[in-house]
């Protein structure tokens, strides 16, 4: 059999294929939680968030395309509101904002500076006030309470992410739980770059 393609034909087939190409183009998603191996961070004691000021200890790094690490720190903006502190980069701003006991929304943002992009952001590290808590196991960690995995809320890019848990956090000489974790890794497949933006919630406490 001949098949024969006449012109409706052949344009309803080109914009169908463009749509394909300009959804792709701005697909993102989110890879899921992930345990990564590295050292464990021992405490008296992990509480609920109580503060923004609580924030302000917090270490962050960001891996830039370039192969470059810069290190912003946070600073308050409001504590009425949420509680909500935010730090700039280079091309990009975080923003976290304290919704309830067991919920901090992170929002990341490119500024639009072309050419320049990140390809992770690693907050914590082994000695600040701020730690993060996973759903489960629970009860886990002991006062650490209900927790809540990285849960991708909203994006923009042709990236997927992925939030990888790091240093995890005993009490005194007990082992690890699994639930509570000193570090967490936002690890993009592809650049995060210009008009990209980034929204996902996850637990923080306080460890001491």
């Amino acid at each position: 059999m001949k098949f024969v393609m006449n012109h409706s034909t052949f344009a309803t087939l080109a914009l169908t294929a463009a749509a394909l190409i300009s959804s792709g183009a701005t697909a993102s998603g989110f890879t899921g939680n992930v345990v990564v191996a590295s050292p464990v961070r021992t405490c008296m004691l992990v509480r609920q968030t109580g503060f923004a000021s609580n924030f302000l200890s917090l270490q962050i790094k960001v891996l830039m395309r370039s192969g470059v690490y810069e290190y912003p720190q946070f600073n308050v903006v409001t504590s009425s509101l949420g509680y909500v502190v935010e730090t700039t980069g280079s091309c990009y701003r975080i923003v976290a904002t304290v919704v309830t006991g067991n919920q901090t929304r992170f929002q990341i943002f490119h500024s639009g500076l072309p050419n320049v992009g990140v390809q992770s952001i690693e907050f914590g590290g082994l000695a600040q006030e701020l730690v993060f808590d996973r759903t489960s196991p629970n009860p886990g960690t002991s006062t650490s309470d209900s927790g809540r995995d990285v849960q991708y809320f909203s994006g923009s890019g042709i990236w997927s992410v992925t939030a990888e848990w790091r240093n995890p956090i005993r009490i005194a000489t007990a082992s690890p739980l699994g639930d509570s974790y000193s570090g967490l890794k936002i690890r993009f497949s592809t650049t995060f770059r210009a008009g990209d933006h980034l929204y996902f919630d996850v637990d923080t406490d306080i460890a001491a």
